[in-house]
């Protein structure tokens, strides 16, 4: 749990994501994403509508009420995703800091 200024409370948690290349993201759950959160050691998370930043040379994920968290995913939906990643690969690399939003792999 965290305080803002105003004396809010809010839930949260970081947890760090780490591919097959050991490259690294902050990822951080506020609220609802946090008390719901399932994921231990070693779980393959795929997320949906998040928004990859950089602060102080560090990149990081931001949810939004948008975002989906989807926790062991089937080989169908992991194929579906990783085809859509080398698909935009570029683009995703170019937008990276930009703010921009890619679709994800249903399009949306």
């Amino acid at each position: 749990m965290f305080f803002l200024k105003n004396g809010q409370t809010y839930e949260k948690k970081e947890i760090v994501l780490i591919d097959d290349s050991n490259e690294k993201i902050t990822l951080t759950f506020l609220n609802e994403f946090a008390n719901n959160f399932k994921g231990k050691i070693n779980t393959k998370i795929t997320l949906q509508n998040t928004k990859i930043n950089d602060y102080k040379n560090q990149r990081y994920l931001t949810l939004s009420q948008k975002s989906i968290v989807f926790y062991d995913v089937d080989k169908t939906t992991n194929i579906k995703f990783v085809e859509w990643f080398n698909r935009n690969n570029r683009c995703l690399k170019d937008s990276v800091g930009n703010g921009h939003n890619m679709p994800g792999p249903s399009g949306e």
